[in-house]
């Protein structure tokens, strides 16, 4: 009786199902001839997606080609072709990766886009500094802005609101002080009140009785409109026939005194509006 011969490829008869790795068959002693999926003189080494195992590009070049089409992707990355991977538990390619201001380049690692920083690509630069500091009295919220707290205006937050008005304004304060502080206005000599809108006439306030000597209205700082008779800066002299009150020596023709707007008390011997007529005793 015949027996045919049986070969042996790499110590494994020709008939076992593990010859050539169960990718092959073995033709000759240790010469396996690949299925088209395989290679290696073993047919041990697989194809993965067109690609030989051992090619430097294969499971893109982020993990090992284990069996035909099969990867095995290094940590951090996933996929049928390892070409798939996460920053902070978001997809790589979603639109919300690195906070929407990024790009995913790697597992957990964002590169970020002009104008923003931070491990997650959260935070904002404001005219050229990472410092939050740059917004004074505010919050840098985008790349070169800045949110204001309330009170506070400006491209970086450092100019206070006085009454609703910025303190670089002409008109802040009522024109009449400095805006210090948020609704805190310093007011200048002569001015008062929280808004400086108050002013007064020689040191007294514009709406109190006595300024202008009660003889007139204080229109502005230092400016009395005096009444009918009165003059001087502060209404302190009235007239007494066209002479003011403090030329004693020509007041009622120098033989009297006014006491009030054209009032001569006339001196003994003398008589008249005027006082302008002497008295002659017979």
């Amino acid at each position: 009786m015949f027996v045919a011969e049986v070969g042996t490829c790499f110590g494994i008869t020709s008939n076992s199902s593990l010859v050539c790795s169960g990718h092959g068959s073995c033709d000759s002693l240790n010469n396996c001839s690949c299925n088209s999926d395989y290679y290696g003189e073993k047919c041990d080494l697989p194809y993965c997606f067109s690609l030989l195992s051992n090619n430097s590009l294969v499971c893109s070049g982020l993990g090992e080609c284990t069996s035909l089409d099969v990867c095995k992707c290094s940590l951090g990355y996933n996929g049928s072709k390892c070409d798939e991977y996460s920053c902070y538990s978001e997809l790589f390619n979603s639109p919300n990766v690195c906070s929407c201001h990024g790009s995913c380049v790697s597992p957990d690692s964002c590169f970020c886009s002009a104008g923003y920083f931070g491990q997650y690509c959260n935070l904002s630069i404001c005219y050229g500094s990472k410092d939050p500091s740059i917004c004074n009295y505010g919050v840098c919220i985008a790349p070169d802005v800045c949110e204001c707290v309330q009170g506070f205006t400006g491209t970086t937050c450092s100019i206070p609101i006085c009454f609703g008005i910025p303190s670089n304004e002409s008109t802040v304060c009522s024109g009449n002080g400095i805006c210090k502080s948020p609704n805190h206005c310093e007011c200048g000599i002569g001015y008062f009140d929280q808004n400086c809108e108050t002013h007064s006439c020689f040191g007294v306030r514009s709406e109190l009785t006595s300024v202008c000597n009660g003889q007139g209205n204080c229109s502005a700082l230092d400016r009395c409109d005096c009444q009918l008779g009165y003059s001087n800066p502060n209404c302190e002299l009235f007239s007494c026939y066209s002479i003011l009150s403090n030329e004693t020596s020509k007041m009622c023709n120098g033989n009297g005194y006014c006491q009030n707007i054209d009032d001569c008390t006339c001196n003994n011997g003398y008589s008249g509006t005027h006082c302008q007529y002497p008295v002659c005793f017979n």
